[in-house]
Protein backbone atom coordinates (compact mmCIF):
# COMPACT_ATOMS: atom_id res chain seq x y z
CA UNK A 1 0.00 0.00 0.00
CA UNK A 2 1.26 3.49 -1.11
CA UNK A 3 1.71 6.10 1.33
CA UNK A 4 -0.24 8.34 -0.88
CA UNK A 5 -3.10 5.77 -1.35
CA UNK A 6 -6.58 7.27 -0.22
CA UNK A 7 -5.23 10.83 -0.44
CA UNK A 8 -6.69 13.82 -2.26
CA UNK A 9 -6.14 14.10 -5.83
CA UNK A 10 -3.92 16.85 -6.47
CA UNK A 11 -4.58 19.95 -8.75
CA UNK A 12 -3.92 19.70 -12.15
CA UNK A 13 -0.66 20.72 -12.80
CA UNK A 14 0.93 19.49 -10.28
CA UNK A 15 3.04 16.46 -9.15
CA UNK A 16 4.06 14.62 -5.70
CA UNK A 17 7.87 14.89 -4.69
CA UNK A 18 9.38 12.47 -2.93
CA UNK A 19 10.66 13.13 -0.03
CA UNK A 20 14.49 12.73 -0.01
CA UNK A 21 14.57 12.66 4.18
CA UNK A 22 12.53 9.32 4.52
CA UNK A 23 15.58 7.78 2.90
CA UNK A 24 17.81 8.98 5.50
CA UNK A 25 18.80 6.82 8.85
CA UNK A 26 19.30 9.58 11.43
CA UNK A 27 21.07 7.08 13.50
CA UNK A 28 24.15 6.98 11.32
CA UNK A 29 24.20 11.07 11.59
CA UNK A 30 26.73 12.22 13.95
CA UNK A 31 24.75 13.44 17.09
CA UNK A 32 25.18 17.69 16.77
CA UNK A 33 26.77 19.19 19.41
CA UNK A 34 24.91 20.81 21.96
CA UNK A 35 26.75 24.23 23.94
CA UNK A 36 26.24 24.87 27.20
CA UNK A 37 26.71 27.91 28.02
CA UNK A 38 28.51 30.71 26.24
CA UNK A 39 31.90 30.13 27.49
CA UNK A 40 32.72 26.17 26.34
CA UNK A 41 36.00 25.69 26.16
CA UNK A 42 35.90 21.75 26.90
CA UNK A 43 33.97 19.50 24.71
CA UNK A 44 32.65 16.44 26.76
CA UNK A 45 31.91 13.03 24.58
CA UNK A 46 29.37 11.12 26.13
CA UNK A 47 28.45 7.37 25.25
CA UNK A 48 29.91 5.49 22.25
CA UNK A 49 29.64 4.99 18.28
CA UNK A 50 28.66 7.62 18.04
CA UNK A 51 29.54 9.96 21.57
CA UNK A 52 27.10 12.75 21.91
CA UNK A 53 29.35 16.06 21.88
CA UNK A 54 28.55 18.60 24.97
CA UNK A 55 30.64 22.27 24.51
CA UNK A 56 30.78 23.14 28.32
CA UNK A 57 32.57 25.59 30.25
CA UNK A 58 35.13 24.14 32.30
CA UNK A 59 35.76 26.66 35.00
CA UNK A 60 31.86 26.11 35.22
CA UNK A 61 31.99 22.58 36.32
CA UNK A 62 34.99 22.92 38.26
CA UNK A 63 33.94 25.69 40.52
CA UNK A 64 29.86 23.38 41.30
CA UNK A 65 31.59 19.94 41.69
CA UNK A 66 35.02 18.17 43.45
CA UNK A 67 34.82 15.45 40.99
CA UNK A 68 35.22 18.05 37.94
CA UNK A 69 37.59 19.84 40.00
CA UNK A 70 39.87 16.89 40.35
CA UNK A 71 39.77 15.89 36.87
CA UNK A 72 39.97 18.95 35.51
CA UNK A 73 42.79 20.89 37.18
CA UNK A 74 44.61 18.03 39.04
CA UNK A 75 46.93 15.66 37.79
CA UNK A 76 44.34 13.26 35.37
CA UNK A 77 45.12 12.92 31.98
CA UNK A 78 42.04 15.19 31.29
CA UNK A 79 43.47 17.62 33.08
CA UNK A 80 43.89 21.31 31.40
CA UNK A 81 47.46 20.68 32.18
CA UNK A 82 47.72 18.53 29.07
CA UNK A 83 45.66 20.56 26.51
CA UNK A 84 47.36 24.07 26.74
CA UNK A 85 45.81 26.45 24.42
CA UNK A 86 48.69 27.13 22.49
CA UNK A 87 49.12 23.73 20.84
CA UNK A 88 45.94 23.16 18.44
CA UNK A 89 44.91 20.41 20.64
CA UNK A 90 40.66 20.55 21.38
CA UNK A 91 40.30 19.80 25.09
CA UNK A 92 38.07 16.75 25.01
CA UNK A 93 37.21 14.65 27.72
CA UNK A 94 35.61 11.37 26.68
CA UNK A 95 33.60 9.03 28.97
CA UNK A 96 32.12 6.16 26.82
CA UNK A 97 30.35 4.86 29.92
CA UNK A 98 27.84 7.28 30.53
CA UNK A 99 24.20 7.45 28.35
CA UNK A 100 23.90 10.98 26.95
CA UNK A 101 20.38 12.21 28.50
Amino acid sequence: MSAFEGSQPLPLGTRRIDNPWSRVDFKLLPPAKSYLGPDGDLCLQVGESPATPFIVCSRTLARTSSYWNKMLDGEFKESRKHFPRNNGLKWTVESPEDAPG
